[in-house]
């Protein structure tokens, strides 16, 4: 989960689990954020981050980089998309929230 706001781009690490819908019964930590103004959150898969030619913290880098550089909120998951160009042999899942 990545927080982008006016102050800069984040990575949300707390609250962290499997991935939904992996185990049948699991306990997931429960994490809170506000978002304020224009703020934007932004959930990935790691299709879009992990590749086997390149560090995760690297690739991590670039998309809070895409985000930060992003256009207007219509057209960020496009810009991140563009930016990170995931290969076509993996999944690849990128929701953005805001508030309106």
């Amino acid at each position: 989960v990545l927080h982008a706001a006016a102050d800069g781009v984040r990575l949300i690490s707390a609250g962290r689990g499997p991935a939904l819908g992996l185990l049948d019964e699991v306990d997931y930590a429960e994490t809170r954020l506000r978002l304020a103004g224009p703020d934007r959150l932004l959930l990935y898969s790691d299709g879009l981050v992990e590749r086997r030619d390149e560090s995760l913290p690297d690739r991590l880098d670039a998309l809070c980089a895409a985000v930060a550089a992003g256009g207007d909120p219509e057209a960020l998951l496009d810009d991140v998309l563009a930016a990170l160009d995931p290969p076509d042999t993996d999944d690849v899942t990128l929701v953005g929230l805001g508030r309106t």
